[in-house]
This record gives structure tokens, C-alpha cells and sequence, in this order.
């Protein structure tokens, strides 16, 4: 949710409850005053009464005065001296229907009898009066709110303006950039205090990587030349004729040891690379053409194992990938489909609208799909560096390409579905 809507809705959320609370307690405290005053008028009213008790000693039993209902009874004892308000019905004689009043209630002694003497006031007026003071205060809170939202969301997305180019720029903040990322100024301290950490963290990131880089540079030059050197006096001992066959068995370890150092040196610097970004340049690359050409570097590998290579490109796929990349996966996908195969296996590989497929005889056995694509799981082959699938998963990664793996007829499928 972005932070401009989840203001909102707690705004509304808090309005609304605010709005309902304070509706009942105005609503409770409006009635109290109509109440109030009509109290007082059913006080002045028995006032009035009391001190003209013989004159209205002349109406009958129940009689209308001043919009109200008097009711005068005689009773043989004179119970108490105590005026009672209280809120009543009374039914409609010619509607039946009952209607709310409100009634004081109280007795006088006079001329030796006593009565019993109750005013009526009704309350449909007062109750229609608060309803419509309600509603009309309703409608001016939810237009109320209604206004502050539109304006406070306008508000909202101008005070945005420098937080949001703030978030755009370090978006599209490129480690490679030589210049520093440059913000705006912006009149919010808070806004402006990001803005101080985000300078501060790339450029100490960007300071951090142009190191690292340069000493894993370095570091992956130095470590060739010695290996080189290492592996040429190795050969030339090899071809010694005075060499036993000891000594020719110590050797072939070495060169081994040193060639295995050497792709281990190169694989490590191609994931620095593809981690970095470093591979920039995007073509519209004909993948068919890189799997057959790759297919001819590695015919020696398929050859001593003789394994039987089934294509079938039932499109020519081309994709939207930096070159070197590209010949870095393919070459990666089918080396592993050579290399972890069994003698006199199986390949197939199919090329459709937008998948390729490599499947390929191997350990009887379906791998570990949580290690499969870690750096130097070796799998079933010790001899393996364990970075061939990783630089494939990188890659994928990069180019949003989803890779997957299953087994499935004694075959360790491998499959990726482009964009």
C-alpha cells in the first residue's frame, strides 16, 4: 500500500470514528437541552397553574392550553408533595397511533380537596427539530471531510514531488557512474535528512565497489600469470625423457590442480561481472545459431563419451540479451549436459515459440533442487567446480528468464521460458 493511500485510510478510518463518536455524544447532549427546555416550560406552566388554580378549576378533566394537555384530578389523600418529569405515550384518539410527550406531574391542596395534576407536552416537534439538526450536521462533516480529503491528497502528492524524484533517482542509480547521484533539495527536513543518508550510503558503496573492483581485477590478473607460468614449466617437465613414470603421475596432478585453480579463477570473475552489471549491452541474439556452435566446440567432450545428440528448433528463437551472456548460459546449459552425462547417453534439446529444453541422461536420480543452482554444489561429479549452473541461474535472473529443473524419464530436465 503506498504511504499516501495508508494515510488516507487512517485518516478516513479515525474521521469516521470520530464523526460516529461525536454524533452521539451531540446527539445526547442536544436532546438533554431540548428536554431542558421544554422542562422549563412545563415548570412555568404548573407555576402559572398553581397561582391560577381557580380558574382552571373551571375546564374539564382534560383540556388544551398553550399547546399542551392538562389533565386535573381529585384524589381523597394527598400522597406528596413532589413534581415528577418524565417521558410518556399517549394514544390518538382518532389515528390510534401513540405519539412521545413529555409529562410533569404533581399535587395541590385546595379548599379543602385534593388534586392530582399532570401537563403534557408533546415531543414529535423537538425530536423532528434534533433529527434534521443531525442530519444537517452530517451532511456538513462529510462534506467537510470529503473537501479535506481532495485537498489534503493535492497537498499530499505536491509535498511528495522531491521525496518521489528522490526515489527515481536512486532507482536508477548506476554503481558504474563515475559522478555522485544528485538530489534535489528539498524544504522538508525529513525529505532532506534522506536525502543526506542516500549521498552518504552511495557514496560510500560507490567508493566501496570501484576498490573491490579494482583488487579483484588485479587479484584475477596476478593469479593467471603464475598459473600460467605453473602449468608451462609443468608441460615442459612432462616431455622430459629422463621423467619416470612417478614422477610423470605427480605432474599430471599438478596440471590438473592448477587448470582446475585457472577456471575456477575465470568462473568466479564472470559472476563478479554478471553481479556488477557489467555486461551492459543488449542485442536481439539468435539462440539456435549460439546452441549449434557451441554444439561443435564441444564435439570432443560428446565424442570420447559418445553420447547422441537429438535437436529439434521448431522456431528460431532470438531474445533480447547481451551477447557474451548469451554464449556464457548456452555454453554453461550444454557443457553441464555433457559433462554429468553417462557413456553412450542421451541429449535432446528443443527450441519452441518460447522455451528451449535441454534434457540429458545422467545419475539415476533426481538432484536437490535447493542446492542445484549454488555456488559450488558439486552434485554427483567431485571433479565438477560447481559454478556452471550458478552463472546460468545469474543470468536467468538478470534477463527475468525462469529456469526450471525436473526428472522425468531417466532424464535431468532443464528448461527456460523467455519473455
Amino acid at each position: 500500500m503506498k504511504l499516501i493511500n495508508k494515510i488516507h485510510h487512517n485518516f478516513i478510518s479515525l474521521a469516521v470514528l470520530i464523526l460516529f463518536v461525536g454524533g452521539v455524544v451531540f446527539y445526547i447532549m442536544l436532546r438533554k437541552l431540548m428536554l431542558d427546555q421544554i422542562d422549563n416550560r412545563l415548570l412555568e406552566s404548573k407555576t402559572l397553574i398553581v397561582s391560577n388554580f381557580d380558574n382552571f378549576l373551571q375546564h374539564p378533566d382534560n383540556f388544551v392550553w398553550n399547546e399542551e394537555l392538562i389533565n386535573v384530578q381529585i384524589q381523597e389523600d394527598f400522597t406528596s408533595s413532589n413534581v415528577l418529569l418524565s417521558d410518556t405515550l399517549l394514544q390518538n384518539i382518532n389515528t390510534n397511533n401513540y405519539s412521545a410527550f413529555r409529562k410533569i406531574e404533581f399535587q395541590e391542596q385546595w379548599k379543602d380537596k385534593n388534586y392530582n395534576i399532570k401537563i403534557f407536552k408533546e415531543l414529535d416537534f423537538t425530536d423532528n427539530l434534533t433529527l434534521n439538526i443531525m442530519m444537517l450536521l452530517g451532511f456538513l462533516a462529510v462534506f467537510f471531510m470529503m473537501s479535506f480529503f481532495i485537498v489534503f491528497r493535492f497537498v499530499a502528492q505536491s509535498s511528495f514531488i522531491d521525496f518521489f524524484d528522490t526515489l527515481r533517482k536512486a532507482k536508477n542509480f548506476n554503481i558504474e557512474e563515475i559522478h555522485d547521484i544528485e538530489l534535489v533539495e528539498s524544504d522538508v527536513d525529513e525529505f532532506e535528512k534522506l536525502n543526506e543518508v542516500l549521498r552518504f550510503m552511495t557514496n560510500k558503496i560507490t567508493t566501496d565497489y570501484k576498490s573491490l573492483k579494482e583488487f579483484t581485477e588485479n587479484a584475477s590478473h596476478e593469479i593467471q600469470t603464475p598459473l600460467a607460468i605453473i602449468q608451462n614449466k609443468v608441460e615442459q617437465l612432462l616431455q622430459d625423457e629422463n621423467i619416470t613414470e612417478k614422477q610423470i603421475e605427480k605432474f599430471s596432478d599438478i596440471l590438473q590442480a592448477t587448470s582446475r585453480l585457472s577456471k575456477l579463477n575465470k568462473g568466479l570473475s564472470q559472476l563478479v561481472r554478471i553481479e556488477n552489471g557489467q555486461y551492459i549491452s543488449v542485442e536481439n541474439v539468435d539462440l539456435v545459431a549460439i546452441i549449434e556452435n557451441n554444439l561443435h566446440q564441444l564435439e570432443d567432450m560428446i565424442e570420447a563419451k559418445n553420447i547422441s545428440i537429438k535437436t529439434n528448433f521448431s522456431s528460431v528463437k532470438k531474445t533480447d540479451i547481451n551477447p557474451n551472456l548469451a554464449e556464457l548460459l548456452i555454453f554453461n546449459l550444454l557443457k553441464n549436459a555433457v559433462k554429468h552425462n553417462i557413456e553412450r547417453g542421451d541429449i535432446n534439446i528443443i527450441m519452441q515459440e518460447r522455451e528451449l529444453i535441454i534434457s540429458n541422461t545422467g545419475i539415476n536420480k533426481k538432484l536437490d533442487i535447493d542446492n542445484l543452482y549454488g555456488r559450488f554444489i558439486k552434485g554427483y561429479d567431485s571433479n565438477s567446480l560447481g559454478l556452471g549452473l550458478a552463472i546460468v541461474h545469474k543470468i536467468c535472473n538478470n534477463y527475468g528468464i525462469v529456469l526450471t529443473y525436473d526428472y522425468q524419464n531417466e532424464l535431468h530436465i532443464l528448461k527456460l521460458e523467455f519473455k
